[in-house]
């Protein structure tokens, strides 16, 4: 048998995070690459280009500022 798939394992870069357990990473599993991105961002994360990604909590944070 011969399994494949993707992993992403997501960590908040803003340098305000306010630590809370339950959303100090994310984490998406799919058989692509492409998928993994698009659920991500679907949940709220930002991701840009540059390996920079931010929660949804800091990314709803930073649009009320």
């Amino acid at each position: 048998m011969i399994s494949s798939g993707y992993s992403l394992v997501l960590y908040c870069d803003d340098p305000d995070h306010i630590f809370e357990a339950s959303r100090q990473y994310g984490e998406f599993d799919d058989e692509r690459k492409d998928e993994c991105w698009k659920n991500a961002r679907k949940a709220g994360w930002i991701l840009k280009s540059n390996r920079e990604c931010i929660c949804p909590i800091c990314a709803k944070r930073r649009k009320l500022k």
